[in-house]
């Protein structure tokens, strides 16, 4: 059973123990960060950013977003720079949170870095420019089903016995409704 979220809603419902029980689940994510930084003396032009660090999301899919990217102008004051990067980890530990007649939720542990311009560290900008994050989530439960219940003896009995008065009273039935033929005697 697959479920797909995003990071406005990102709530799935829980298996519920009656339709089975939870093996694995399986979370696929889709980051997409943009960060800004207060442009300084240091930040004349475009200029290469290095960042250490990683994102993750229920502690399952974790992606590393550790190296060199290439800054963009937003405008005199600001920079920014963007990653985008997609992660798929399956995981059998830690169920308990997907099993249930409720929602889980998909709290992602945010983008955790540092990062620095040639060698010196910067810091990201608050508000009023804060970094707007998507992401996307596909989670997929593997769980096997509960086995069907089959009839005890006792109700297989008593179903065969119904069968058998139903077909006993269509038999009298129709054989009541039939008419009785009667020939006239006739005398020599």
């Amino acid at each position: 059973m697959t479920q797909f979220a995003d990071s406005y809603f990102n709530f799935i419902n829980q298996l519920d123990p009656a339709f089975g029980t939870l093996n694995s689940v399986t979370i696929s994510a889709n980051y997409d960060r943009t960060y800004y930084f207060r442009n300084g003396d240091y930040l004349s032009a475009n200029p290469v950013i290095s960042a250490v660090g990683s994102a993750n999301t229920n502690g399952i899919a974790t992606v590393d977003f550790t190296g060199p990217y290439q800054s963009r102008r937003e405008n005199p004051e600001l920079i920014a720079i963007g990653f985008t990067a997609t992660a798929e980890e399956q995981s059998s530990a830690n169920l308990a949170q997907y099993v249930g007649t409720k929602t889980a939720g998909l709290f992602e542990n945010y983008f955790d870095a540092s990062f620095t311009i040639n060698g010196v560290p910067i810091e990201t900008l608050g508000s009023p420019f804060p970094a707007q994050p998507t992401s996307r989530y596909a989670v997929t439960y593997d769980y096997t089903p509960v086995a069907a219940a089959l009839p005890e003896p006792s109700t297989w009995a008593l179903m065969l016995l119904g069968f058998g008065g139903i077909g006993v009273a269509m038999r009298r039935r129709r054989a009541s409704a039939s008419p009785h033929h009667v020939l006239p005697l006739i005398a020599d």
